[in-house]
């Protein structure tokens, strides 16, 4: 087979226009934002603080963030396969920077949850009881799950085991390293029809596939609308008037919100799709509208760094942590507590991000530049075929 060809595919590059670095650093804002939201609110379960039932409804539903970082996940990944052809080479690279970006900050946080879960557990689980960590209450050989915990791919490991947010991480690295690649360059490659075709084939059938396929295929028409949002033109939403805008944030806001409603349909389904079409408006409202993507991203530049994942990974073993200490002092008011857990779980993630996540990401860079510049020479020394 001619080096280059993969699946009967030439070696052509797909040119979409690349986003600004502003609009990079909004979207980036915007994750923050939601990390900061989903550790809110479990700081409010472990805490049991109590709140208004609308705040933890609507835009401010954890559940909806998730589904939002999927869309998220499928922009801007889209984005990035766009730059590359299709090949064996440049899959095994993707794989790389991927494997990358989400293992190493990760083995921290089921590091950092062992420690903290193993403390508990030796000194009685006490006041800390929740369904999603099924270690405290496991009499048998744990280290099994924990193993399984390490790879996140491997069928079998029970998200419901030490981390409650590690669901979706499971998801993202099932679908981002596994299914994604060949799935965005298909909706990248295909003409529109056929691309938004296969999207809404997944879309509506997303809970068929959780029921008769397996569920991790479900999520994978939610990545697939941030695969076809990447798709439109650059030129198509500079002729969006602000009046406009408004209209799409609101539209967005108001689809994005039905996550709450999901028990209320005849699928939970129907609300996980109903809010990341509202992702998709609220992405693209912060990726292409001026008057909120400037702001955004002057707010970010202030700190210029992306703790989001961090704090994604550490919040719930650091949350556990203060709750654990506070236990032995019943006259310490909730609210302060759990608010100074968050702001040690940002001051950690500060400081794993520079020493772990920032250097495995520019050595996945480092590794992928020499394969690709070996590849270049290589083919520029072989002779032209005849």
């Amino acid at each position: 087979m001619e080096q280059g060809r993969w699946l009967g595919m030439s070696r052509v590059k797909l040119s979409i226009p690349s986003s600004p670095q502003k609009r990079l650093k909004s979207l980036d804002l915007l994750r923050l934002l939601l990390c900061l939201l989903v550790m809110a609110t479990h700081a409010r379960r472990v805490f049991d603080i109590d709140i208004p039932v609308w705040l933890t409804k609507g835009l401010f539903d954890g559940k909806g963030g998730v589904v939002l970082f999927f869309v998220l996940s499928g922009y801007v990944l889209t984005k990035s396969l766009a730059r590359s052809s299709i090949s064996w080479d440049n899959y095994k690279n993707y794989i790389i920077k991927r494997a990358l970006r989400l293992f190493p900050l990760y083995w921290v946080g089921v590091l950092f949850a062992f420690v903290v879960l193993v403390w508990i557990k030796q000194g009685g689980a006490g006041l800390v009881d929740d369904e999603h960590l099924q270690f405290l209450r496991a009499n048998g050989p744990t280290w099994p799950q924990w193993l399984l915990h390490l790879f996140l791919l491997i069928p079998g490991m029970n998200s419901d085991f030490a981390l409650p947010t590690v669901w979706s991480l499971m998801t993202e690295a099932k679908v981002s390293m596994l299914a994604f690649p060949f799935f965005g360059w298909a909706i990248l490659r295909f003409p529109v029809w056929g691309a938004v075709t296969m999207v809404a084939f997944c879309v509506f059938g997303s809970d068929y596939l959780y029921h008769h396929v397996f569920g991790t295929a479900a999520i994978l028409g939610i990545f697939g609308l941030g695969a076809v949002l990447a798709r439109v033109p650059e030129h198509w939403w500079n002729r969006i008037p602000g009046a406009a805008w408004w209209t799409l944030l609101l539209t967005g806001g108001t689809f994005y919100s039905c996550m709450s409603l999901r028990y209320l349909f005849p699928s939970v389904w129907i609300g996980y799709c109903l809010c990341a079409f509202g992702a998709v408006l609220i992405i693209a409202c912060v990726s292409h509208w001026p008057a909120l993507s400037r702001p955004m991203h002057a707010l970010y530049s202030v700190f210029d760094v992306d703790l989001s994942y961090g704090i994604y990974l550490l919040h719930y073993p650091m949350l556990l942590v203060f709750f654990k200490i506070s236990a032995a002092y019943s006259s310490l008011p909730s609210v302060p507590v759990a608010l100074l857990a968050m702001a040690a779980t940002i001051a950690l993630a500060w400081f794993f991000v520079h020493a772990v996540e920032i250097p495995m990401i520019k050595l996945g860079r480092r590794v992928t530049r020499r394969q690709e510049e070996g590849a270049q020479n290589s083919s520029a020394s072989c002779p032209p075929s005849p």
